[in-house]
């Protein structure tokens, strides 16, 4: 028996999609670990107020003579900063209390719609004291990590856990028409590359909004989108100097479990609606090249549903093709009625993963698995 892990995504402040989990995961499928991979906050649309407190939606927000929202206004500033503290809110209040009542521990990872600001907040609201010689109850991942899992169950002699498993994570995503900048970087250390990428214009896409890593609030910022920032600052660079220095320089094996909230590029997980692939070609790279077992993925919320239900693949390996690695997204969309997450034993060499569509209490989950081959 190794580390059953529940893994979900794309939240988005949806309380009820986060009990609905964490029941599934307490009392349905009795896993060892929750893993939230990002996109946990609201996205704030409709949390703005102005100086008088009024409400400020989107709508409201001035336009340029396209049409489109002005970012560059006072406005727009505003609107950001109350989004901001909306965020604030809902991780001290509801995620953190909400994941300390639940006897499964958890790991969130911050996305693209998270402000970075909020993570010592976060990792400071925290107040359930761990068993000895365990994780804390909750964990915050940094952007860029390497951490354990750990089954609940342990040895009756040693008190080890009976199980483990490493897991890579990466909140970063490639930079894109959102505002939110903190984890926006170039794809590969080639800007021509990200300058390509469908839909995107790095004169206008690069500006936005970026948070103090204080919790002292937002102002405006953009993405280095310059040839010296594709080269040092891209999520290209970004992973493997995550693995150079946690991995290979440690004399460590790869962690056969990653999870990236930006989806590899071309794959189940990275179809946008428009039917492009929106993925990141450094995080399929990287999974070419180090052909870790399982890697979790979300931020397309749609792209399950584009494949018409279809959540995993196998991608094989650049250096030797017998290696493989399975894809997974989650597919979960805080709009939709009823949350989705992904169920498997982290350590078995060809996982089935179970996606779940979790219903109301009274309701049946509807689950569909594939099996690894």
């Amino acid at each position: 028996m190794g580390v059953r892990v529940l893994f979900s995504s794309d939240l988005h402040g949806n309380d009820e999609h986060l009990e609905r989990l964490l029941h599934h995961a307490e009392h349905v499928e009795a896993v060892d670990v929750v893993v939230l991979g990002g996109d946990l906050g609201p996205r704030g649309t409709g949390f703005g107020r102005d100086a008088d407190g009024m409400q400020v939606l989107l709508s409201h927000l001035p336009k340029r003579s396209d049409g489109k929202i002005d970012w560059t206004t006072d406005e727009a500033l505003a609107y950001m900063r109350e989004g901001y503290m909306s965020q604030k809110e809902w991780f001290t209040r509801t995620l953190v209390p909400m994941l300390e009542r639940c006897a499964v521990p958890s790991v969130c990872l911050f996305g693209n719609s998270d402000w970075a600001g909020l993570l010592p907040l976060a990792r400071a609201a925290c107040t359930r004291e761990p068993k000895q010689g365990a994780d804390a109850h909750v964990r915050f991942a940094e952007g860029l990590d390497v951490f354990t899992l750990r089954t609940r169950a342990r040895d009756a002699v040693t008190r080890e856990p009976l199980a483990t498993v490493d897991v890579l994570s990466c909140s970063l995503v490639p930079v894109c028409g959102h505002r939110k900048k903190d984890w926006e970087r170039c794809d590969t250390q080639r800007l021509a590359e990200t300058a390509a990428r469908p839909g995107l214009s790095l004169e206008n896409d690069a500006f936005g909004f970026v948070s103090a890593r204080d919790g002292d609030g937002v102002a405006r910022g953009a993405v280095d989108v310059s040839e010296e920032g594709a080269r040092f600052s891209s999520i290209q660079s970004a992973l493997a100097s995550l693995i150079e220095t946690q991995v290979v320089s440690r004399n460590k094996n790869v962690p056969p479990l990653w999870v990236t909230h930006a989806p590899p590029f071309r794959t189940v997980a990275d179809t946008c609606l428009a039917g492009t692939s929106v993925g990141s070609v450094a995080v399929r790279d990287a999974i070419e090249t180090w052909s870790p077992r399982v890697t979790l993925h979300g931020h397309i919320h749609e792209s399950v549903e584009m494949h018409g239900g279809r959540f995993c693949e196998l991608v094989r390996g650049r250096e030797d093709r017998e290696k493989t690695t399975l894809v997974c997204s989650v597919g979960n969309d805080f709009k939709r009625e009823h949350p989705h997450c992904l169920v498997f034993d982290a350590n078995d060499e060809k996982p089935n993963v179970k996606r779940v569509e979790v219903k109301p209490r009274r309701d049946d989950d509807d689950a569909r698995s594939f099996f690894g081959v």
